[in-house]
């Protein structure tokens, strides 16, 4: 008897979509795990990450810690995953990751998901696990290629073997940009909200871990209505997964977006606080440190600048610019230095920053006039046992030798005669200065001045008798070093910029500390402090007086190009100078009128500081 086939059923519809969806992800799956060996030798080391150390923004601050500037590459301040509010960090895996506690750097789900929806014509949507974009993001470029996906997917299941998922989230978070310039959820709340983590409410940690899919998109400053949608997202999502109760949902939905004022932004190099000051600093830390440690590693510098002192000695010089203007002076920098410790206390390079850069205070070599005579004078007592009661003839003659001829001019006809050395310094007399320097020799005197701190290079002043008269080219920042051995017992000092610097978690990495090499003997010393004091009680320097022991020098170039006044009390030594760009004539200048009545204000305004914050400001010489 034959047997009779039941006719087979038809596969249900569903069935078919089932078996397809498996099928389309075991075929997923299946094609990551097949060209995983063939991919494997392309991918970065993970071993490196033990040693990767994001880029941090470097910060400076004035010596009574206030910020002066913010320089980096990518604004990050590194903070620990234990310092980070435990609602950020579940924003954050809601929104990028919800099964980032369960796969192993890549989440198959994900993936055949994306695929899905793309195979059906819908919006590309990410696969990528917080660990494959912390992979990317460090490694790997962002080229949409099928290689590109794939040394990502390897990495991730690498650095998962390698590193806890405490360990990868709290790389994450300090890694990503979360836009206007802010990397890291650090600097995103202080960018963004303008406050520490500990003090950001669940809303805004939504907010925060919305950005990172879409910084600019999303941007509560740029975009307010578009970050509160993707806000509410982010906080759907926590509740949908038990971070949060369906109250604080509610309350944190509702909460306004109040973002951070505008204000200065520290790193725009037209806004830095002190600006001559604070690019002169960075510069020095570019020399010592290079430009990556200091733009990219994080370090807290702390300086030497008084920045009351300084922003007073801004308005100086810039009102007295201004008054001068009819004169052509159209620039001029003013330097002040504790000649103690050689801390610089302020630093002015020009009028104003904003219309130029250039630092006169230690970029311009200008000819010191006359303000250069006491440098001479040292090498003379150092060499030729010169004494303040020595006796030359100021009268006009002409001098003959390798140089030459040259008939150097008295600044008035009166200085005739026989005149005492500790005169011609107060009187500012140049015949007596040629005489001197041609008794002592110039080459004498170079070396003297290199002693304290001129010309390191050799190349801004020549063997010559002029040289006496501030033929030479100088600094600001120089003469202010040269003139501390003055002040202090004949011991020259470096100038200090800084007084310690560490690193972003707070580790020592330099301490400064004085400096002083002895640059004459104790005789001499006492010689040059005796007779630049009568500069200031008899001589052209009485514009400087502050009823305070000081001494001081003016000088005025030939035809008034550069005017001086170099003054120092036993605490406190600045330069200041007042010249033009084009080396022009100004009419009328002298050091002694246009110089000496500025370094008097800043020099009172300094001993007011002193004495309000508790230092020394000494009235006795050493």
């Amino acid at each position: 008897m034959k047997r009779v086939r039941r006719p087979r059923r038809p596969m249900s519809i569903l069935k078919w979509v089932l078996v397809i969806t498996l099928t389309a992800d075991a075929a997923v799956v299946g094609l990551v795990a097949g060209l995983y060996a063939t991919v494997a030798p392309l991918v970065p080391d993970e071993t490196q990450l033990e040693r990767y150390r994001p880029q941090e923004t470097t910060r400076i601050f004035s010596r009574d810690g206030q910020l002066l500037a913010a320089v980096f590459e990518e604004n990050r301040k590194v903070v620990p995953i234990a310092q980070m509010p435990r609602w950020l960090v579940q924003a954050t895996i809601a929104i990028e990751d919800e099964r980032f506690e369960e796969h192993p750097g890549v989440d198959p789900r994900g993936i055949a998901r994306a695929v899905r929806v793309m195979i059906g014509g819908g919006h590309q949507q990410g696969g990528s696990t917080i660990t494959q974009q912390l992979a990317r993001d460090i490694y790997l470029s962002r080229d949409r290629t099928v290689t590109r996906k794939l040394q990502e997917m390897t990495l991730a299941l690498r650095i998962e073997r390698r590193f806890s998922k405490q360990e990868i989230l709290n790389l994450y978070m300090n890694q990503i940009c979360y836009g206007h310039r802010a990397y890291g959820v650090n600097a995103a709340a202080e960018t963004l909200f303008g406050k520490p983590l500990d003090k950001l409410t669940l809303g805004e940690c939504a907010l925060i871990a919305g950005l990172a899919r879409n910084p600019q998109g999303y941007s509560p400053i740029d975009h307010p209505t578009r970050a509160a949608t993707r806000r509410n997202v982010v906080l759907a999502k926590m509740l949908e997964l038990g971070f949060i109760t369906r109250k604080q949902y509610d309350e944190a939905k509702s909460e306004p977006i109040r973002t951070r004022p505008p204000q200065n932004a520290p790193w725009k190099l037209k806004q830095y606080r002190a600006p001559w000051f604070t690019t002169y600093v960075l510069q020095q830390l570019v020399d010592k440190y290079g430009y990556e440690k200091v733009y990219s590693g994080g370090l807290q510098v702390y300086t030497t600048v008084d920045l009351k002192l300084q922003e007073y000695a801004q308005d100086v010089l810039r009102e007295g610019l201004g008054e001068l203007r009819r004169v052509r002076a159209n620039r001029g920098a003013i330097v002040c230095m504790d000649p103690r410790s050689g801390e610089i206390l302020a630093m002015v390079g020009g009028a104003d920053f904003t219309k130029s850069e250039y630092n006169s205070a230690w970029q311009a070599h200008r000819q010191p006039g006359s303000s250069f005579k006491p440098i001479m004078y040292t090498a003379a007592m150092e060499r030729i046992g010169l004494t303040p009661g020595d006796v030359y003839n100021a009268s006009p003659a002409t001098f003959r030798g390798y140089w030459g001829v040259y008939t150097p001019q008295n600044f008035t006809e009166k200085q005739q005669g026989p005149m005492s050395v500790a005169t011609a310094v107060a009187q500012s007399c140049n015949v007596v200065a040629v005489r001197v320097i041609i008794r002592t020799g110039p080459r004498r005197v170079i070396e003297q001045a290199q002693k304290m701190g001129f010309d390191p290079q050799g190349k801004y002043l020549q063997p010559y008798p002029a040289l006496a008269l501030g033929a030479g080219e100088v600094t600001p920042l120089e003469m202010t070093v040269g003139y501390s051995a003055f002040a202090n017992g004949g011991h020259r000092v470096d100038p200090l910029y800084v007084t310690h610097i560490t690193d972003s978690a707070g580790g020592l990495i330099y301490r400064s500390s004085p400096r002083l090499v002895r640059v004459m003997s104790p005789r001499t010393a006492v010689y040059m402090n005796q007779v630049l004091r009568g500069v200031v009680t008899s001589g052209t320097g009485r514009g400087a007086q502050i009823s305070s022991p000081a001494g001081g020098k003016t000088g005025t170039t030939q035809e008034a190009k550069d005017v001086w006044f170099m003054g120092f009390t036993p605490g406190f030594c600045a330069a200041v100078w007042i010249g033009n760009d084009a080396n022009q004539r100004m009419y009328g200048a002298t050091g002694g009128g246009f110089c000496a009545p500025l370094w008097k204000k800043v020099a009172l305004f300094a001993r007011s500081r002193a004495r309000e914050l508790g230092r020394p400001w000494p009235e006795k010489f050493p």
